[in-house]
């Protein structure tokens, strides 16, 4: 039962719904699982458990991404990657653009 198609497309629903409901600064995992509620309530047990387990696994990830991006946590779990994933990506990022302006400076000009 735990392995079966209908459990895999809920996982996946749920883990979408949950990454995507969460990445929008202000939603938490909480009312991202509470939006999902009414449309569990149509389907067996085991598959609406799995759907919104996903979605909160989904959700606490998902919180990551505006913390990273910018710099405004998703959710209380994503406030500590504010101090190190923003100053990580953005170091990375004039990193690319300083290498990607070398190999521009470095092409011969025909």
């Amino acid at each position: 039962m735990l392995f079966t198609t209908p459990l895999a497309f809920a996982a996946l629903g749920g883990l979408t719904w949950g990454v995507l409901g969460s990445s929008m600064p202000g939603m938490s995992a909480s009312i991202t699982m509470a939006l999902l509620l009414p449309f569990t309530y149509t389907l067996e047990p085991t598959l609406a458990i799995v759907m919104l387990a996903s979605c909160y696994i989904g959700a606490e990830y998902g919180g990551s991404v505006p913390a990273i991006l910018i710099r405004t946590p998703g959710t209380n779990a994503a406030a500590a990657t504010i101090l190190d994933g923003y100053v990580r990506i953005e170091s990375e990022t004039i990193y690319a653009v300083r290498k990607a302006s070398d190999r521009e400076a470095a092409k011969p000009k025909l």
